[in-house]
């Protein structure tokens, strides 16, 4: 079978890059669910430059990136596995809020990768929330979510993110 290169894949020659020593980068890999048992923890944890690697699961909360240019990602970034993309799933902790949000001015080298983003309610922006930033949004499941107004499954607003490779369907 022959393999694309996608974001996620440029993604994982920096990681073994960065895990083998080479170059001069300094992100840290920070593994959910140990030590890290939400993925919210590991992103408070993390600083621009870190990859929050998610193991297959699935995951009750909301999350938000705050105002970090880091990576969160399924084991899909590693392995190019889709199956790893199903079973890594984002389902609503709290009711009314988008699952994931990304608002803090990042740019493309933030990057969501490889999950199922599933079953999210607010009022607006229900699967990704994206607000005055610029992230890169690939190879993911963006499924079954709702909303009052607008982006039941992407909401855009003042930001131009790169989208490519995702399901988005049922929202």
């Amino acid at each position: 079978m022959r393999r694309r290169s996608s974001p996620c894949g440029i993604v994982v020659y920096a990681l073994i890059a960065l895990c083998c020593g080479a170059g001069t980068a300094t992100g840290t890999i920070l593994h959910v669910p140990d030590p890290y048992p939400q993925i919210q923890m590991a992103i408070n944890a993390a600083v621009d430059g870190d990859t929050v690697l998610v193991a297959d699961g699935i995951y009750n909360e909301n999350i938000s990136y705050l105002d970090k240019n880091i990576t969160v990602a399924s084991h899909y970034l590693t392995t190019e596995d889709s199956t790893h993309i199903e079973n890594t799933e984002i389902r609503p902790a709290i009711a009314g809020f988008p699952l994931v949000s990304i608002t803090g001015g990042q740019s493309r080298h933030a990057l969501l990768c490889g999950f199922t983003i599933n079953g999210g309610m607010p009022p607006q922006g229900s699967g990704v929330y994206c607000v005055e930033t610029d992230p890169t949004i690939a190879h993911n499941r963006i499924l079954l979510n709702n909303v009052e107004a607008n982006g039941g499954g992407i909401y855009v607003d003042r930001g131009g993110p790169v989208i490519r490779h995702n399901l988005i369907a049922d929202n």
